[in-house]
């Protein structure tokens, strides 16, 4: 790739997006039944290939395909790193390029910036006519890498834990962990709306020992608490992020002897609710949310959701997260007119990203639900 995003555009959105449209077939009876470690002839990347896949080389420097009887085709690029383009600007261009109603994908179902093998990485899942597919680039000191996941989008949620294993095994080469390398710019809505840590100036922090958790929002977002166990974070009237609001609710079912059965009663309640409550609902993705901060990890449960109310129509993103010894679940949610959705989901996602629960003691204030 001149960039990765010029890579992509010109590899991945020709051969390897139609060929993902036939993936039950795709790979041979030759894929190997047992694990197996890729190691490239630049020593530049270590990655596993699952039992049953096939690696197929591309045979133009650093490019290979692995190819699954189960549903789904891993694309693995790498060039040498662009120090003047930051993560978020490639994944800016890569969108405009291909991002579009009349485009490879229709539409962004997620985004977050997190760490694979050492390296700072963006991570996205987006939606096309007949396949779903994940796209993760790293920036590394000396290469960009991008990993592309494609699966019909019936079986995504369910062969993407697959995927998660392949990039759980990738090795970088050490000179590519080097202080130079250059860390993911987090993407900036509006400059007055970016979310920085609690020390940086002009952020802010709401921490509620009584609630269990702690979180960072814009520094010209309100903070409203209609009752004690629920928080409204949302952008100030008068203002384009109005109508964009994060919401976190501290919910315990009457029935409910755990966390575990607290999370599952709140996620079918809710989910209920929305065919109740609102019009031409439409659950557009769901799956597992795993919760890792400070040593902790909890395993929870996300879903995507369109809906009408009136002349409106609007998209929620919700997580439900367990607690660990109390009969309490979390439910975090991003919500916001579908025409607005994606222009603040970053700011959701950061404000997602600096969430951390207090698990300590265990007691939090809650709402008993029926």
């Amino acid at each position: 790739m001149e960039s990765n995003v010029g890579r992509i555009g010109k590899v991945v959105w020709t051969g390897i997006l139609l060929a993902a449209l036939s993936l039950p077939t795709a790979a041979s009876a030759a894929a190997n039944e047992q694990a197996t470690t890729y190691v490239d002839p630049q020593s530049r990347v270590t990655i596993g290939v699952p039992p049953g896949a096939e690696l197929v080389d591309v045979g133009n420097g650093l490019e290979f395909n692995i190819r699954s009887r189960t549903g789904y085709a891993i694309n693995v690029q790498a060039a040498a790193a662009n120090s003047d383009m930051g993560l978020d600007e490639m994944v800016r261009r890569f969108e405009n390029e291909h991002l579009g109603p009349s485009k490879a994908v229709s539409g962004k179902l997620s985004e977050r910036f997190s760490t694979i093998g050492g390296l700072s990485a963006y991570d996205a899942i987006y939606e096309g006519t007949r396949t779903r597919m994940r796209v993760v680039i790293a920036r590394g000191a000396e290469t960009d890498y991008a990993f592309l996941f494609f699966a019909p989008p019936r079986s995504f949620v369910k062969l993407e834990g697959e995927f998660d294993a392949v990039l759980a095994t990738f090795q970088p080469s050490e000179r590519e962990l080097i202080e130079t390398a250059s860390p993911a710019r987090e993407p900036a809505a509006a400059g007055a709306l970016e979310i920085r840590s609690a020390s940086a100036d002009g952020g802010r922090r709401f921490i509620a020992d009584a609630l269990g958790y702690a979180i960072d929002y814009p520094q010209h977002w309100t903070v409203d608490r209609p009752s004690e166990f629920v928080v409204v974070f949302g952008g100030e009237e008068g203002t384009e992020q109005y109508y964009n609001t994060v919401t976190i609710q501290n919910i315990a079912p009457d029935a409910a002897d755990d966390a575990r059965q607290a999370a599952a009663a709140v996620l079918s309640e809710l989910k209920s609710a929305f065919s109740v409550h609102g019009d031409s609902v439409e659950f557009l993705d769901e799956g597992q949310y795993v919760y890792e901060r400070g040593g902790v990890r909890l395993t929870g449960h996300q879903f995507l959701v369109t809906y009408s109310r009136g002349d409106y129509r609007f998209k929620q993103w919700t997580i439900v997260m367990p607690r660990t010894a109390e009969a309490v679940a979390h439910v975090w949610s991003y919500a916001s007119p579908e025409t607005q959705f994606t222009a603040a989901q970053r700011i959701a996602r950061l404000m997602l990203d600096s969430w951390v629960l207090n698990l300590g003691g265990e007691r939090v204030s809650q709402a008993v639900l029926d």
